[in-house]
């Protein structure tokens, strides 16, 4: 043990203070007790704590029923001061509950959130504290200036919630052992109970990929008990990693995307809820204390009550309404006021009045005199003002006192002596520590109890104590340490699980109170000794479940030492450990906390980036960059930057940096500075980029020819030879050139087809990199879409796609299938084989964490269900699980995207709320308010292209043609380019030309206007004839329908006309487009009607009508029966409504029609 001085004194003043209260204690109890009646009464306290809660009571039970009949979540907010006994109402509900009903299977469990040790100042009042800042010399700011921006470690003025998802962690890691509990299988053979540690396991691994189980291990203790994938290795490797002091380039979170972690991390936390929700009959949550929360669990809270999937689950947050708010749990609470999705209550408890008090004074001592119970309820009143806790906890301590005499079946009391033995007491505290100070065991151990946490295990309580070498009255053994712990919970103080093995403090006020029967001075030294001891009783597999606790400890101490002590160097290592545990979980706010104490314990000044510092320091201000780009604190980003800048000894030391802040531009809407930086790594790196435009041009017919010419050359020799290479300098100037292509898509397209190039010529030139698939099915996307070169185009995407196989990672799996599927081989192959290709992709993305590449395979998939003809109920339900799969991601402006294509298909359904049925409006979206949301979407143009090509698409099957012309001439050619390549591609253009011929033969427009939309139709009409002649099999259709438009248009014979529409007839049904049939049938009728042909007229309106209730659009069909309904009479009445198995049979019915 290190800096233990002082340790004896303090036990010796404490222990005669006690001995004092001791002295009174004994004479009062001694004067009492011989004045206590022979008679056997007790005194029940048990009940007092929910004393006048019957109403709050019937309301949590009531939701609980609610939520077991109908398998939904259901959130009860309990609000109240310290001490109004929220806990005490919760469980004592639930406890009900359960005796009422055992067979509901209802599993209960709870976790706490502590309030934190550390104030915002604790390292500020310290000697050092100042000149460890890189801020001391540019600081703008007066507080930063005196005290250093490095070692101001909560900005905000508050406490600082430096513990990782405490509450979370202990509600499901008691979840776990639950279902541990389970039987492993069932009993007989006849027994068809579900509820198995064998069937628990089935559901978990079904709701949980084999990645997810790592990502959640840090928040869900056993878990992998439970799974049986065994004890994971990552730990030990880690603390290896921190100790090695060798090197700073190839550092664990190097390289790692944590936005996508975070998006990954908060899925796989979902989807572990959904699974074991839905599996068991019942889950309450309980979370106490939620008021100390910290932001990252609010959040996860909050994707957990937001996910529809879920089954019986309740969730019931306890916070204290006495302390300054919450910002996060404020915002929380009031956006579920107002959230018609979720089941919300919320219960505030008030102090009990002094006529409850007396009625519980009446209830516990039966007092035969009222005037007496009146008194003291009225002297209890005063001390206490009602608060629950105060007022039960002074009645016990009056008791113990003796105060209360029986007398038959009442109690008696002297009023003036209980008033002398209340004058002292002016606060809970003072009664707390009055109360813990007349218990010898209580004083000994509790004051390192609580040091501990609100809740603790006996065992280790016992090493801490064990290893505190010069602790007095240690116990001997564990069974004795439990013996002792018993004691503190006899006397009221604690509570135990004892076949756990674990204690909990019975409030925050009496755990708050041992602390301070310590001296306020040695408090700090206190906290330091408990945390050095529980540092060197664990075992190296037990760091993660103790570092946070620890660093909690010894943290306000460690900046006392000197700035070389090795003890010192240690905690900034373990800081540093808590911080990458922290990110790799997605708590960025508690990962940038640990990052400055780390930082905060360097030697100081430009002496920690000197000798063997500077591989340390290097690779802990990197982590802090990233660490603060996520938590969004951009002054603390910049900071951290400039001084990695500053001291870094060459590009290799910056590139990780630089690539944080080319992402950071970019994702702040400020891609052209991400571009500048980009390009002038590169150019540092060797690697050139033309930033003029006429060079630029220039540039890109170079780079085109020498990479054909090298691709000629490699596609025939084959990429066998190729090596895999692990460099890491070339790994990070790959990494830069694709950072650099995905800002200039934004802000500079005209740079791209160079970026892509230089990419695959340096992986010609050098070797494969996990990047390399990346730019070759960029090449082969370019080549097709932009070039029009669908053989080579085609080459590429397999070369792609063989890369990927390559190097056997996949980590690029999802933005290779992605870019290969969705955006090049729909020009050569047909949707039906690509669209479970792109379903793969996006579970891939979801399995290795690339979030961004998911979503955008997902928007793909209902792309390209849109356009197969699908049906529309089943793309609406396929949007709504991905739109609540990706509710939690950062690229929310893409996740609108199906929220669009949902209502779109809710408008053709006839479930939209407006009778504009090209309006996106209505229960999944409002577009005006998603645009003023996106600022008029000018940063997000792929939400805008794809909502006008939805409003286009649904004005062509609704006869909107004007709407969808004019979309097409002002729109139609920015979102070719835009969404150029998408799989939807070919739709968009059809659609445009579409509108544009129909438009032009409506002779009730001026004849300006049908010139401009026929120059309009005549342009894609023949960009799709040319894909067509190309081989691309996704359009035939659509050409053969344009063609027959254009020959409409031209006044071709009626035998020209029904011959276009008779084959594109044929290539929609022989690809079974059954809504592309629909629009055709309605074209050949209109047609027929146009040429006064009845019977054909009719038997085409009917097939068209079947067809488009097949597909769903029943909105259209109203509209068309409408249009119609003269024409048609009494046949419409042969419509069928319904059909066995949701199909129609067409021929059936076009026969009965005949």
């Amino acid at each position: 043990m290190i800096h233990s001085m002082g340790t004896q004194q303090r036990k010796e003043k404490l222990k005669d203070s006690s001995s004092n209260n001791m002295t009174e204690a004994q004479e009062t109890t001694a004067t009492n007790m011989n004045q206590t009646d022979s008679a056997t009464l007790s005194l029940d306290f048990k009940q007092l704590g929910i004393f006048g809660r019957d109403g709050e009571r019937r309301a949590l039970q009531t939701a609980l029923q609610r939520v077991q009949k109908n398998r939904q979540t259901h959130v009860a907010w309990v609000e109240g001061d310290s001490g109004s006994g929220k806990s005490s109402l919760v469980f004592s509900s639930l406890e009900q509950q359960l005796q009422e009903g055992n067979e509901n299977n209802c599993f209960v469990v709870s976790g706490t959130f502590d309030m934190p040790h550390n104030h915002h100042d604790d390292i500020s009042n310290s000697s050092n504290g100042s000149r460890n800042s890189i801020s001391d010399q540019q600081s703008s700011s007066a507080s930063h200036s005196r005290r250093g921006f490095e070692t101001d470690i909560s900005s905000d003025g508050k406490l600082q919630q430096t513990f990782l998802y405490q509450g979370l962690r202990g509600a499901l890691g008691q979840l776990c052992q639950q279902i541990l509990s389970l039987p492993s299988s069932s009993s007989s053979p006849g027994d068809s109970s579900p509820l198995t540690l064998e069937a628990a396991k089935a559901a978990l691994s079904m709701g949980l990929d084999h990645s997810s189980w790592k990502v959640l291990d840090m928040l869900i203790p056993n878990l992998f008990s439970i799974l049986g994938g065994g004890g994971d290795a990552a730990s030990a490797d880690e603390i290896s990693s921190i100790s090695n002091e060798t090197g700073g380039k190839n550092e664990s979170l190097e390289g790692q995307n944590f936005k996508e972690l975070a998006d990954r991390f908060k899925l796989a936390s979902r989807q572990f809820v959904q699974s074991v929700s839905n599996f068991l009959p019942c889950i309450v949550l309980v979370f106490e204390n939620l008021q100390w929360a910290d932001h990252s669990s609010l959040d996860l809270l909050s994707s957990w009550i937001n996910d529809s999937e879920n089954g019986s689950l309740m969730i019931v947050g306890c916070y204290r309404s006495d302390v300054p708010a919450n910002a996060a749990l404020t915002e929380m609470i009031a956006t579920y006021e107002h959230d018609s999705r979720v089941s919300v209550q919320k219960i505030i408890l008030h102090n009990l009045g002094i006529s409850e008090i007396e009625d519980m004074l009446d209830k516990l001592l039966s007092a035969s005199d009222l005037t007496a119970n009146v008194m003291l309820a009225d002297l209890i009143f005063q001390k206490t003002h009602g608060n629950v806790l105060f007022v039960v906890q002074l009645l016990q301590f009056l008791s113990k006192k003796q105060l209360f005499q029986p007398r038959g079946d009442h109690w008696e009391w002297d009023q003036s002596s209980i008033a002398r033995q209340c004058e002292p007491i002016q606060s809970i505290s003072d009664l707390m520590q009055l109360s813990l100070a007349q218990v010898e065991v209580a004083r000994n151990i509790l004051p390192i109890a609580a040091c501990l946490g609100s809740a603790f295990g006996a065992s280790m309580l016992f090493r801490v104590l064990d290893n505190m070498n010069d602790f007095q009255n240690s116990p001997a053994d564990l069974r004795a340490m439990e013996q002792q712990l018993q004691v503190c919970v006899s006397e009221g103080f604690l509570e135990s699980d004892k076949d756990e093995g674990r204690y909990k403090f019975v409030n925050h006020q009496i755990r708050l109170a041992a602390l301070k029967l310590v001296e306020e001075s040695g408090e700090v030294q206190l906290k330091f000794e408990v945390g050095e001891a529980l540092l060197s009783s664990c075992d190296p597999e037990e760091m993660d479940d103790i570092i946070f606790l620890s660093l909690e400890l010894v943290n306000p101490y460690a900046v006392r030492l000197k700035p070389l002590d090795p003890a010192r160097m240690k905690i900034a290592r373990l800081n540093e450990k808590a911080a990458s545990t922290a990110m790799k979980t997605s708590s960025f706010k508690i990962a940038s906390w640990y990052y400055r104490r780390a930082i905060s314990l360097l030697p100081h000044g430009n002496s920690r980036w000197k000798g063997n510092h500077y591989n340390r320091t290097l690779r802990m201000y990197r982590a802090a960059v990233v660490a603060e780009s996520l938590n969004g604190d951009e002054r603390a980003m910049f900071r951290y930057v400039d001084r990695v800048r500053e001291h870094g000894h060459d590009i290799y030391d910056k590139i990780q940096v630089y690539h944080v802040l080319m992402d950071w531009f970019v994702d702040h809407g400020r891609a052209e500075e991400s571009v500048d930086l980009g390009i002038r790594v590169l150019n540092q790196m060797g690697a050139s980029i033309p930033s003029n435009d006429i060079v630029v041009a220039g540039s890109t017919i170079t780079g085109l020819l020498k990479t054909r010419s090298m691709m000629a050359k490699h596609l025939e020799e084959g990429i066998d030879r190729l090596p895999v290479v692990h460099d890491y300098k070339f790994l990070a100037l790959m990494k830069t050139i694709d950072n650099l292509g995905t800002a200039c898509y934004f802000v500079r397209q005209n740079l791209v087809p160079i970026i892509i190039f230089k990419g695959v010529r340096k992986t010609f030139k050098i070797g494969v990199t996990p990047y390399s698939a990346v730019f070759m099915a960029g090449y082969a996307f370019a080549m097709m879409a932009h070039l029009g070169d669908f053989g080579v185009g085609k080459k590429c995407a397999d070369l792609a796609l063989t890369l990927l196989k390559k190097h056997k990672t996949k980590d690029f799996c999802s933005k290779v299938k992605m870019i290969t599927y969705g955006l090049s081989l729909h020009f050569v192959t047909p949707l039906e084989s690509l669209v479970d290709r792109l379903q793969e992709s996006y579970l891939d993305g979801l399995q290795s964490g690339d979030f961004e590449s998911s979503l955008f395979s997902s928007v793909l998939h209902t792309q390209a269900l849109l356009a197969m003809g699908r049906t529309l109920r089943f793309i609406e339900k396929n949007c709504a699980t991905y739109i609540n799969v990706f509710q939690d991601i950062r690229d929310k402006h893409i996740v609108e995207v199906h929220n669009a294509a949902r209502q779109a298909c809710l408008n053709l359904m006839g479930e939209g709320k407006n009778k504009n049925t090209t309006l996106l409006v209505g229960s999944a979206m409002n577009q005006d308010k998603v645009i003023e949301m996106y600022s008029g979407l000018q940063n997000n143009l792929v939400l805008r292209d794809s909502m006008r090509y939805l409003q286009m698409n649904n004005a062509v099957f609704f006869g909107d043609f004007k709407y969808g012309a004019e979309m097409a001439v002002r729109f139609g050619e920015q979102m070719h380019k835009t969404l150029q390549g998408n799989i939807i591609t070919t739709v968009i253009q059809f659609n445009s030309a579409y509108c544009c011929f129909r438009m032009a033969q409506d002779l009730s427009q001026p004849a300006g206007i049908r010139k401009k939309y026929l120059a309009h139709a005549l342009i894609v009409h023949k960009r799709i004839k040319d894909w067509v002649s190309k081989g691309n099999p996704n359009c035939r259709h659509y050409c053969a329908l344009l063609d027959a438009e254009l020959a409409m248009l031209k006044g071709s014979s009626s035998v020209t006309v029904q011959y276009c529409l008779d084959e594109a007839l044929a290539f929609a049904n022989k690809d079974g487009l059954i809504h592309i049939e629909a629009l055709i049938m309605e074209r050949y009728a209109t047609f027929h009607k146009t040429e006064q042909n009845g019977n054909d007229f009719r038997l085409r309106a009917m097939s068209a009508l079947t067809l488009y209730q097949e597909w769903g659009a029943l909105a259209v069909v109203e509209k068309l029966k409408q249009e119609w309904k003269h024409d048609l009479g009494k046949i419409l009445e042969e419509l069928p409504t319904s059909t066995e198995g949701g199909v129609v049979n067409l021929d059936m019915s076009i026969q009965s029609w005949q």
